[in-house]
């Protein structure tokens, strides 16, 4: 079992779960959610003085880039449209550790072509 990696692959649960709508009608899924979030951050910290948590951001941008290219999942058109004008405001330079949320360059290259498909 330990040499067959497949018997234990748990990614296709995941991407069900992170896909799927909730049980009220109109509800949002989790993917949604998340992308809710990182396009439109909530203020946190003591007083909510913070405008956005980059190690969230990061930590969003990285399942949205393992949800999609690592598990084959795909964006819906809504969901697209929302993250391209997200994407495409942020430039993309290497070295430049916050702008390219923990990402290389050809994992964003691959999220950024994943969103514009």
């Amino acid at each position: 079992m330990l040499s067959d990696l497949s018997s234990v692959s748990t990614s296709a649960f995941t991407l069900a779960a992170i896909q799927e709508e909730g049980e009220k009608e109109g509800s949002l899924s989790l993917l949604d959610a998340l992308i809710s979030t990182l396009i439109e951050p909530v203020p946190f910290g003591v007083d909510g003085e913070m405008e956005k948590d980059d190690k969230f951001q990061e930590s969003v941008v990285r399942i949205l880039y393992t949800s999609t290219i690592s598990c084959n999942g795909a964006f819906s058109a809504v969901q697209k449209r929302s993250l391209v004008g997200f994407l495409g405001g942020i430039t993309m330079t290497q070295g430049e550790e916050l702008l390219n949320f923990g990402l290389t360059i050809e994992e964003w290259e691959e999220l950024s072509e994943a969103v514009r498909s």
